[in-house]
């Protein structure tokens, strides 16, 4: 398969409106970029492709986040072992492009670049729909998201159809909404056969089943580095934070928990792990609280590793990469009692839930002062998340979804 665009340099307009900045080109050996937009403000035009001469899943996603890498990564990945040519459109966002390296090399990958105008670019990614579906190779489509779903369906109006169409919604905050005014069952099953949704969390699959589909239920995957790293402790307490997104919230109850405890005896040392904004780094260097950012997989390991608790208080519904992470990594966990946490963790079995901050700093203390407690846990949530989330898993569960379509898709092919 030849590279495509490999050496371009990827000149983008910024979401401020600047034209005059380029940034460095995606990490990845097969990049196929979508041309620029025209003066009229056109959505940009996809290139052309040359035919490929086997079956080929095509993924539409917006932007590639942590909790979809966890999915995407995994599926595509073992989709190309089984012989499946895979071919991925995306948003190219700034702030997500470093994960696009985490993508098997063989991968394809169409970035439409980001528009200050955000229907610009969504345009953008209905168009390179279009194009795609007019190869006679692409034998199935996965939607990542229900915007990505809404718009790129749409583009397969008068396009030859698909032998197979599947959609993840990962959390989408339009899936809630929908659900909320009833109208998610009928909106989706205009274009999808019930059987074609596959849920990245449980907690996913309630939304869906609570709205009368029937999903397949296969949780994200986490690398197994994570299962593989022995426990080491820090000499001195250390609770570990964190969210692989800007998380504001779970920012302030850090802070706060630092602030109460950071001067009692035994001494606690707190870290924030993962990107955060400028007032939230001010906030977290307030309380002491040292904010490590966006840290490369061995070392993120190795602060897991380190940390007596690991304290998750977010509120965000799509996967949670970096708890999954803690539990692969043996972290005793304390979570806050979420619909998403409550999937995650069953309390005094895999970690602790928390209703309120009192019952947080009862809790940490609790787990700071008896390793006995802090031991099993984290052992019981290393098994549950081998159990649920480990690549081995993933594969096992995800081939026997696909491998009922992969025989239509070639006889369907011409």
């Amino acid at each position: 398969m030849a590279l495509i665009d490999s050496e371009r340099r990827l000149a983008r307009q910024a979401p401020n409106g600047d034209t005059s900045s380029t940034v460095a080109p995606v990490a990845h050996p097969i990049v196929r970029s979508v041309n620029e937009a025209s003066a009229n403000k056109a959505p940009p035009v996809v290139e052309p492709v040359t035919e490929p001469p086997y079956d080929t899943v095509l993924h539409v996603v917006g932007r590639i986040t942590d909790a979809v890498m966890s999915f995407l990564g995994p599926m595509t990945e073992a989709l190309l072992d089984e012989g499946s040519r895979q071919v991925v459109v995306l948003l190219d966002a700034p702030e997500h492009r470093h994960r696009l390296s985490r993508f098997d090399h063989r991968v394809e990958l169409i970035a439409v670049p980001l528009e200050r105008f955000g229907w610009r670019h969504w345009m953008g990614i209905r168009e390179a729909v279009r194009r795609q579906l007019g190869i006679p190779s692409i034998a199935a489509v996965h939607f990542h998201g229900l915007r990505p779903w809404v718009l790129g369906a749409g583009a397969a109006r008068g396009s030859r159809q698909p032998a197979a169409v599947y959609m993840s919604p990962h959390g989408s905050r339009l899936m809630w909404a929908l659900r909320m005014f009833g109208i998610l069952s009928s909106v989706t099953t205009r274009k999808l056969e019930a059987s074609s949704f596959i849920a990245s969390s449980r907690l996913d699959a309630q939304h869906l089943i609570a709205s009368g589909l029937s999903p397949v239920t296969l949780e994200s995957a986490i690398d197994d580095a994570f299962f593989l790293a022995p426990r080491s402790e820090a000499r001195e307490a250390l609770v570990i934070a964190g969210d692989h997104k800007q998380g504001r919230d779970g920012v302030e109850l850090a802070s706060r928990m630092a602030v109460v405890l950071g001067s009692s005896e035994p001494k606690l040392a707190f870290e924030w792990l993962g990107p955060v904004g400028v007032s939230s780094s001010a906030r977290l260097a307030a309380a002491n609280v040292k904010s490590r950012g966006h840290l490369p997989e061995a070392e993120l390991i190795e602060r897991l590793a380190a940390g007596w608790v690991y304290l998750a208080p977010g509120l965000d519904p799509h996967f949670p990469v970096l708890l999954a992470q803690a539990m692969a990594g043996g972290l005793p966990c304390l979570v806050f009692d979420t619909p998403m946490n409550r999937a995650m963790i069953e309390h005094d079995v895999s970690g602790l839930v928390y209703r309120s901050e009192e019952e947080a700093l009862d809790m940490l203390t609790r787990l700071i002062d008896q390793p006995t407690l802090r031991r099993r846990l984290g052992e019981a949530a290393r098994n549950s998340a081998h159990r649920r989330f480990s690549v081995g898993q993933f594969r096992e569960r995800m081939l026997p979804i696909y491998s009922p379509m992969r025989s239509v898709w070639r006889t369907t092919l011409p």
